[in-house]
């Protein structure tokens, strides 16, 4: 065998070691994933002041499986303006009249809960807040069985007890 295909094999194993190391370490520290109240834009921008329509999107029921949704809450803070919520069918939207001038969609399923496994959209028009920054949109979850999720938990790196990102992340939307 020559040197340099010695080398060559070296390198090739080499390479594959690392591979594998790389792949068990991020398998390691892989955490199954749970439902996200997630914020859409469609590929508008949000820009201070001004009005569009964005969509909240609940990617499933209650974490570990614990039922369908029956019941989304959708809180905004008092820099949020006009707020509309758009048709979805089988389900009935109202807004309500928060403490220190903000509001709370609730939206309301009109017949069966929306299935475990089936991705809830919740369009809504806004005019968004007069100052660029980042907000964020606190969203609670009612599901079969009196169970509920929060997504309120700000988005912060991993530690020794929470993993990153946390398992009910808040919302957030950049206002340019």
């Amino acid at each position: 065998m020559t040197l340099r295909n010695l080398f060559s094999l070296r390198s090739a194993s080499f390479t594959a070691a690392t591979t594998l190391a790389t792949v068990g370490v991020l398998a390691a520290g892989v955490v199954p994933a749970e439902a996200h109240a997630i914020i859409e834009l469609k590929g508008k921008q949000a820009y201070a002041g001004q009005t569009s329509i964005y969509t909240m999107e609940i990617q499933h029921g209650c974490m570990s499986n614990e039922g369908e949704t029956l019941k989304v809450m959708v809180f905004y803070g008092a820099a949020f303006r006009n707020l509309g919520p758009r048709n979805v069918a089988g389900w009935k939207s109202r807004v309500v009249a928060g403490r220190n001038g903000g509001h709370t969609v609730v939206w309301t399923t009109q017949g069966a809960a929306q299935p475990f496994n089936v991705p809830l959209y919740l369009p809504t028009r806004v005019t968004w807040p007069h100052r660029a920054g980042v907000y964020g949109i606190p969203v609670k979850q009612f599901c079969k069985g009196g169970t509920s999720v929060a997504w309120t938990t700000p988005f912060a790196p991993a530690t020794a007890n929470a993993p990153s990102p946390p398992l009910t992340p808040l919302p957030q939307i950049q206002v340019k």
